[in-house]
């Protein structure tokens, strides 16, 4: 609770500071207040909308909380009915512009702000790169050849990339052969550890073959015998599985999620699946043609973090979910592309100057190559190309 707490203090300082200042000077009539605040006159509030019961959050269960700093972590139930436009979703943190009822029990909102203002695109040096990405797992359920992995990788050779993302899992948990404790590779009787310096084993070689191409292995909660829940650091595969003393040069293993720069520009690299809990909690009556994907996307953005939702996922140390943040400090910058593997259909989308890339499964057949033409003074998001490709698996 105290590091959501402290999430929801970081963000409303800023909402306050930006977002509630800009709606005050636009509207003379509206005043700053505080959730729990009495107050004749139309206010913006600030602060993180939950559910007020079990469940899944409706225009009829919300409620705002303010945090502990600003308001002594009170509560007011949120009326929406007068909103034109609404984007909620549980654990979302929003600036709410209405009016407090008599017992200040209720807000009644005609708007409600869906996080900070979309962050600027960051013009870029002319530069080229192209970088590919997969996400795993990279095996059958019937062996662990690892066959689908050496694939993506002479696909990553055959394309030239410059860079090549890997995305856990590498050993699923729910893989049957591992869930039977029946590990197999060409008829050969394997070990966790074993099968780990298996697949790694693959990598670092196709690494010492090709060092002109750069390749990154972000974790994942799903790997089995990884005890750290998101933020993983990086190397937290089980022991004895790596040899730091035979890591090729250009392997980098990362943490997840991670950031990663190929020439000036910013990746954001998690195996997790960030879509999905934003768009089965989303809230959304629109005029605009945006989709559910496209609106979590912006979602992300304006929330400033790819884990914005409550309660956490299964995934994320609720303890540190304060630490996956991005771009709510000046001199914190928001990322370029942002590289997730997710359940939802593969997606390369352009989303107020950003780039959104799910490369679908590898397993299914699937890989993605992005490629970065920047050129000099635009934005990334106007000079990318993303390209979810088959391949034969």
């Amino acid at each position: 609770a105290q590091a959501v707490s402290r999430r929801l203090e970081k963000l409303e300082r800023k909402m306050v500071s930006d977002v509630a200042a800009q709606v005050m000077v636009s509207d003379p009539d509206v005043v700053q207040a505080q959730v729990g605040q009495i107050t004749q006159a139309s206010v913006v509030l600030c602060g993180r909308i939950v559910c007020d019961a079990e469940g899944k959050l409706n225009e009829h269960s919300m409620i705002l909380e303010g945090s502990r700093e600003m308001s002594g972590g009170k509560r007011v139930r949120l009326i929406v009915k007068d909103c034109a436009e609404l984007t909620a979703f549980s654990g979302q943190v929003v600036a709410v512009v209405g009016r407090v009822s008599s017992n200040g029990q209720e807000l009644h909102a005609w708007r409600v702000i869906p996080g900070l203002p979309a962050p600027a695109p960051r013009r870029l040096k002319r530069e080229t790169a192209l970088v590919g990405v997969a996400a795993g797992p990279y095996t059958s359920s019937s062996d662990l050849d690892f066959a689908l992995l050496q694939s993506v990788l002479q696909r990553f050779a055959t394309d030239r990339v410059s860079c090549g993302v890997l995305l856990g899992p590498f050993l699923e948990a729910d893989n049957q052969l591992v869930q039977s404790r029946e590990l197999r590779c060409s008829g050969e009787s394997l070990t966790y550890e074993e099968a780990y310096r298996k697949v790694f084993g693959v990598i670092e070689e196709f690494g010492a073959q090709n060092p002109g191409i750069r390749i990154v292995v972000v974790p994942s909660p799903l790997d089995i015998g990884v005890m750290f829940p998101v933020p993983q650091p990086p190397r937290c595969f089980p022991d004895k599985t790596l040899d730091p003393e035979k890591d090729s040069p250009n392997v980098l293993y990362a943490s997840n999620p991670a950031v990663v720069m190929v020439g000036s520009t910013q990746l954001y690299l998690t195996s997790c699946d960030v879509l999905s809990p934003v768009i089965h909690g989303l809230v959304q009556r629109s005029n605009s043609s945006s989709n559910r994907i496209e609106t979590a996307c912006k979602m992300l953005l304006h929330q400033r973090t790819l884990f914005p939702s409550t309660p956490p996922q299964p995934c994320v140390e609720p303890s540190q979910a304060h630490l996956l943040s991005f771009g709510v400090d000046e001199k914190e910058e928001v990322p370029d592309i942002f590289v997730f593997a997710s359940k939802l259909t593969d997606l390369a989308k352009s989303v107020d100057g950003r780039v959104f890339v799910n490369p679908g499964h590898a397993v299914k057949g699937h890989i993605a190559f992005v490629h970065v033409g920047c050129v000099e003074g635009k934005d990334v998001a106007s000079s990318t190309r993303v390209d979810v490709v088959p391949f034969a698996v």
